[in-house]
C-alpha cells in the first residue's frame, strides 16, 4: 500500500509539460543549481520539478527530492527518493539507488500521515479532494502529506459541499480525519409545482317527495290488493267446505234435500265472491309493486359550484 501511494505522489508531481525537451531541462537544472548553491531552496525547488517535468532524468529528479527535503516538504521527497531508487535499479546505478533508499528509510519515521475518513452512511457519487487533488479511493488509508495546512472536500450530487482544513505539524504522526454525514440540499420549492386543494363541496339536498308520495300511494295498493287476494283465497276456502258439506244432503241425481240446498247455494256464493276477490288483489299486489320501483328519483335542490385553483388557470365542479 505504501508503495502505491507513493506511485500515486509521485505521478501528480511529475506530470511532464513536455517530454524530453533536453534544451529547457539543462536550462532549468543549471538556475535550480545556482540558486540551492546560494541556499535559495524555496526558489530552487520549482527549477528542479521544471527540469524533471522537460527530461525525466534520474539526476533532475534526485536533485528536486533533496530539495524538497530542505525546505520541509518530507512526503514529497520521501516519494520521490523512492521514486529514484527505483529508477536507479532499472539503470543500474547502485550508488545513486542506495543513496535514495538511505534518504527515504531517514525520512520514514518523520512522515506525518493523513487519514480521511468516509462518512458514516455510504453516499452515491461521493467525490473527495484533498488539496484539488481527487483522493477518494484512498479513503480509511493513511497517505503521506507535506507538513502545513491541507484541505480537505467532499462533494456529492443532492448534497451541500463539505470543505475542512487539516493541520500537519507533527512529526511521525497519523491524522485522522473523518468527514460527516453530508447534509442534504434544501429543495427549491419555486420548481415544484403546486397543487391547490379544492374545497370541499357541500352535500347536495335533493327533494323526495314525489318519490314519498307515489311510494306512499303504491303501498297501500299492495296492501289492499293483499287484503283482497287473502279474503278471496278464504272465500274460496269456505266455498269448498259448504259445498262438501252439501253432498251428505243431495243425491247422486242432483236432488238436496233443504238444508243440503242452503249449503249449496252458500257454497256458490262464496266461490263467485272469490272469484271477484282473487283477481282483483292480485292485480292490486302487481300495480302496487310497480307503482313503488317506478317512482321518480330523487331531485337535487342545491347547487355545489366551487371554483378550484389550477396550475393552468382554474375550474368549476359542482351539481346543478
Amino acid at each position: 500500500m505504501t508503495k502505491a501511494i507513493a506511485i500515486a505522489v509521485v505521478a501528480v508531481l511529475a506530470i511532464p509539460a513536455r517530454a524530453d525537451d533536453k534544451a529547457a531541462a539543462q536550462v532549468a537544472f543549471d538556475r535550480a543549481k545556482a540558486l540551492s548553491s546560494e541556499g535559495k531552496w524555496a526558489e530552487a525547488c520549482p527549477f528542479f520539478e521544471a527540469s524533471y517535468r522537460a527530461a525525466p532524468a534520474i539526476g533532475a529528479l534526485i536533485n528536486a527530492a533533496n530539495c524538497h527535503e530542505h525546505v520541509g516538504r518530507t512526503a514529497t521527497a520521501w516519494a520521490e527518493f523512492q521514486e529514484v531508487a527505483r529508477m536507479g535499479e532499472r539503470l543500474g546505478d547502485a550508488t545513486r539507488e542506495a543513496f535514495a533508499k538511505s534518504r527515504e528509510d531517514a525520512l520514514a519515521p518523520k512522515l506525518i500521515r493523513l487519514k480521511i475518513l468516509a462518512p458514516k452512511e455510504p453516499i452515491a457519487g461521493l467525490l473527495v479532494t484533498r488539496d484539488a487533488i481527487d483522493v477518494t479511493a484512498f479513503l480509511g488509508s493513511e497517505v503521506p502529506v507535506d507538513p502545513g495546512d491541507h484541505v480537505v472536500t467532499a462533494s456529492a450530487p443532492g448534497f451541500i459541499d463539505y470543505k475542512t482544513t487539516v493541520k500537519a505539524a507533527t512529526e511521525g504522526t497519523t491524522i485522522e480525519a473523518p468527514l460527516p454525514t453530508l447534509v442534504p440540499k434544501p429543495v427549491d420549492v419555486k420548481s415544484v409545482d403546486v397543487v391547490a386543494t379544492p374545497e370541499p363541496i357541500p352535500p347536495i339536498e335533493y327533494d323526495r317527495s314525489e318519490q314519498r308520495r307515489r311510494r306512499t300511494i303504491s303501498t297501500k295498493v299492495i296492501v289492499g290488493g293483499s287484503v283482497t287476494l287473502g279474503v278471496g283465497l278464504v272465500l274460496g276456502g269456505i266455498a269448498r267446505k259448504f259445498s262438501a258439506d252439501s253432498e251428505r244432503f243431495c243425491t247422486q241425481d242432483g236432488t238436496c234435500s233443504p238444508p243440503g240446498a242452503d249449503k249449496l247455494r252458500t257454497a256458490r256464493n262464496l266461490a263467485h265472491g272469490a272469484d271477484i276477490a282473487v283477481p282483483l288483489g292480485l292485480v292490486g299486489l302487481v300495480t302496487g309493486i310497480v307503482m313503488w320501483v317506478k317512482a321518480p328519483n330523487p331531485v337535487a335542490i342545491s347547487t355545489g359550484l366551487r371554483i378550484i385553483p389550477t396550475t393552468t388557470g382554474a375550474a368549476i365542479t359542482g351539481s346543478f
